[in-house]
């Protein structure tokens, strides 16, 4: 016995919103991931810069001022961001990868529904 044609209906629509949901987060979390992939090189950057530089103080922007801050501890501070960073993307790829096999799923059951072959 199948579902009636309201039903099934209202199972397509709230499925198609699915889809909609997901292809919006998905977006947001490539952008988030390239973003932090961008922080990541800039990171990598400014660590090579001064770890080559011969000299022993680095001068660290802090919102409108500057203040003189040991080469050591501006190391260990774009290492500690580095660390940040890299949890985050680690964390963003495994969103988007949750968020492309819901929206994989969700397509494949839309077309189960209707009747269209998979692929």
């Amino acid at each position: 016995m199948s579902a009636p044609p309201e039903a099934l209906q209202k199972v397509l629509v709230e499925m198609n919103q699915q889809i909609q949901k997901s292809q919006s987060e998905l977006a947001m979390t490539r952008i988030q991931l390239q973003r932090n992939e961008t922080n990541l090189r800039i990171l990598k950057l400014a660590n090579s810069e001064v770890s080559n530089s011969k000299q022993d103080h680095v001068w660290e922007s802090v919102g409108k001022i500057f203040l003189k801050t040991s080469v050591q501890d501006y190391s260990s501070s774009l290492k500690n961001e580095t660390t940040s960073i890299n949890d985050a993307v680690k964390a963003l790829k495994t969103k988007e990868t949750y968020l492309q096999t819901t929206l994989e799923n969700t397509v494949q059951a839309i077309n189960k529904y209707v009747g269209k072959p998979s692929s």
